[in-house]
C-alpha cells in the first residue's frame, strides 16, 4: 500500500521497495545526485520509488518538491536518483523517480558523465512570475518561468550573460579543461548541494544566482529548454 507523506496542493508517495521500516534513517547520506543517462546502473540495486506533483506556485514549486524528494531519499540510505516520468497536466507539474546508492567513486564517475563547460540559465520556478529578459553573448532572450537556455561553452572562451537589460547583473564565464556545468538562475536562489566548478566567473553589477548542481540537473531533466 502507498504511504501518503504530504497531501495539500503538494503531493508525495512512497511507492515501492523499502520494506518494512519506511519511516526510519538507515543512511547518514547528505548528497542526493542525478544519476546521468550515461552512467550504467546495470550492477546497481533500485531502493524504491518516489512519486510527487507540485503545482509549481508560492510554497509548492519544484524546488518544494525536490527537497523532500530528496529528504525522504536520504532515510532510506538513497543518495542518488533517476526521473522515470514526467507528466505535465494544466499547471502541475506530476514526477516519478527511482532512488539508488552509489558507492563514492561512482558518484564520481556519473558527475565526470556530465557535460563540460555548459552553461544553463533557468527563468523563475513560480508560474506566476514575470519572463526575464536574458543576453548570452549577443543572442536576446526572453525566459518564461518554468523553462531554461542553454549555452555550450568552450575551453578558453568568454561568455558573457546578461540579465535584467542595461541596469541587470552581467556575468563573465571562462571555460576551463573539465569545468562542470554551470547553473544559474535569473530570478531567485534555490536550496540544494553544491559541487565546485573550476572555471573563472566575474560580475559586473546586480544579481545572479547560483542554483546549486543537484537541482540544477534536476531543473534540466524536468523543464522544457526554450528553443
Amino acid at each position: 500500500m502507498n504511504k501518503i507523506v504530504a497531501l495539500l496542493l503538494f503531493t508525495l508517495v512512497i511507492k515501492s521497495g523499502f520494506g518494512q521500516n519506511t519511516s526510519s534513517p538507515q543512511s547518514s547520506t547528505k548528497t542526493f545526485d542525478l544519476i546521468s543517462d550515461l552512467f550504467d546502473l546495470s550492477g546497481n540495486t533500485k531502493i524504491g520509488s518516489l512519486s510527487g506533483n507540485s503545482v509549481n506556485m508560492g510554497s509548492f514549486t519544484l524546488s518544494d518538491l525536490f527537497n523532500s524528494f530528496w529528504n525522504n531519499a536520504n532515510k532510506q540510505g538513497a543518495n542518488s536518483f533517476t526521473v522515470d516520468s514526467i507528466i505535465y497536466h494544466g499547471d502541475t507539474t506530476y514526477i516519478e523517480i527511482s532512488i539508488y546508492s552509489l558507492n563514492e567513486a561512482e558518484l564520481k564517475t556519473n558527475r565526470d558523465k556530465y557535460p563540460r563547460n555548459k552553461i544553463y540559465v533557468f527563468g523563475n520556478i513560480d508560474k506566476r512570475k514575470a519572463s526575464k529578459k536574458i543576453t548570452i553573448n549577443d543572442r536576446k532572450i526572453e525566459l518564461k518561468p518554468l523553462e531554461y537556455i542553454s549555452y555550450q561553452n568552450q575551453v578558453d572562451e568568454e561568455t558573457i550573460v546578461s540579465i535584467g537589460g542595461s541596469r541587470g547583473a552581467t556575468m563573465r564565464i571562462i571555460g576551463k579543461e573539465g569545468r562542470q556545468p554551470l547553473y544559474l538562475s535569473a530570478s531567485v536562489s534555490h536550496n540544494g548541494i553544491s559541487y565546485s566548478s573550476s572555471g573563472t566567473m566575474s560580475f559586473n553589477r546586480g544579481r545572479v544566482h547560483p542554483v546549486d548542481f543537484n537541482f540544477g540537473a534536476f531543473l534540466v531533466k524536468v523543464l522544457p529548454e526554450k528553443r
